[in-house]
């Protein structure tokens, strides 16, 4: 059995993508304890009047409106979520979801090569998948989409702060008629939830985690869909054997560990400390902004062998992607969901798909939090 070497904590002072101070923790057994420590929180400190920002995009940025009033506790606010991912509504939703994926790429096949992955495929089909699911209306979809891809533009602060203001003015809308009537939807399932609940009290609250859903489903999906088929398209793999749910599961747990080869993730999960939290050497203060990079933790020889190879075949891969026990990630099932279908149907259709010129040559995404490539060409044989 390999030996592998055990990490010190890896902890740095930086700056977050809006350019505030941070703690930046890079070692995987830290970052694990840390998704466990009750002082570390998704929310900033409300008697702080000015937390540091992770982003500029207000609307992913809860803020308390009374700043004496206890915090909303992580556990109430992931069960106003979580209920809307359970495991019955989505076993309800699969059929949909790959029924979509083959229409896209059917679309694909009839108009011929080239295409662009991230438009022909990806993105329609996150968005559409995510939308639904929020219950937004088809004839506002394209507009959300423009608004949350601006929204997070590091490269352009106008820009960003422009589409912030318009998401936020359309969420706060959509939240006012799901409260008036209700549908079958999570937006009204949050809306319900915190109705009931005192301390999730407050329109705010359910527009920035819906808008964090519609970030997390539609941005974040659309770089791991294009990172995997980049990965399969650059590395020796039998494409046959993803028709075996066993293999499939593999390469999609390797391909969510894996970074992006071209561009990783610009920063990693934000959290803020509700304590002060000696660490590394350090004492991360009460208040303080702490960013875990959960793609350097996910190449930490100290747990994964062969860490910086990408190995279809690995069978232990307890990457932390979706995060960790409070704090993993409630749209982990529909993520997978999304993987599987897309790297489980694409080969079956366009089985000698390939990259449409030099992979070392694509533009990376680096206005983006989630990385990944402007654009993913690739080619085939038209059939």
């Amino acid at each position: 059995m390999e030996t592998r070497t055990a990490t010190h904590p890896r902890v740095e002072r930086g700056v977050s993508p809006a350019g505030d101070p941070a703690w930046i923790v890079r070692d995987y057994a830290t970052i694990k304890k840390l998704l466990t420590d009750s002082r570390i929180n998704r929310f900033p400190d409300p008697a702080v009047a000015d937390p540091p920002r992770f982003t500029l995009a207000e609307i992913l940025q809860f803020k308390q409106v009374d700043p004496d009033a206890p915090p909303p506790p992580d556990d109430l606010v992931r069960r106003m979520v979580a209920t809307s991912f359970s495991p019955r509504r989505m076993r309800a939703i699969e059929p949909a979801v790959n029924a979509i994926t083959r229409e896209l790429i059917e679309d694909m096949r009839r108009d011929g090569p080239p295409a662009d992955i991230r438009t022909a495929l990806a993105e329609p089909l996150s968005s559409h998948v995510i939308s639904e699911l929020l219950g937004i209306p088809a004839e506002a979809r394209a507009a959300v989409r423009e608004w949350s891809d601006a929204s997070v533009d590091l490269a352009d602060r106008e820009r960003s702060v422009r589409a912030d203001r318009e998401l936020k003015a359309f969420m706060n809308e959509l939240v006012e008629a799901k409260t008036r009537q209700p549908g079958e939807d999570i937006l009204s399932d949050m809306v319900r939830f915190s109705a009931n609940e005192p301390q999730l009290a407050g329109r705010d609250l359910v527009i920035g985690m819906a808008a964090g859903l519609r970030f997390a489903g539609q941005i974040n999906t659309v770089t791991l869909i294009d990172r995997g088929l980049f990965l399969l398209l650059t590395r020796p793999i039998e494409r046959a054997t993803l028709a075996d749910s066993k293999t499939l599961e593999r390469v999609v747990e390797e391909i969510l560990r894996f970074p992006h080869p071209v561009q990783r993730r610009i920063a990693g999960v934000p959290r803020y400390a509700r304590a002060d939290i000696p660490l590394g050497g350090h004492v991360i203060g009460e208040g303080d902004l702490v960013i875990l990079e959960l793609d350097d933790a996910n190449l930490d020889p100290g747990v994964f062998a062969d860490a910086e190879s990408f190995c279809p075949e690995r069978t232990e891969n307890p990457h932390l992607s979706f995060g960790y026990g409070p704090h993993y990630c409630v749209g982990a099932a529909l993520a997978r969901m999304e993987l599987k279908s897309v790297f489980g149907n694409i080969f079956q259709l366009l089985p000698d798909l390939r990259i449409d010129g030099d992979p070392g040559a694509l533009e990376p995404r680096r206005h983006q939090l989630s990385g990944g490539v402007m654009a993913l060409p690739v080619t085939w044989t038209r059939g």
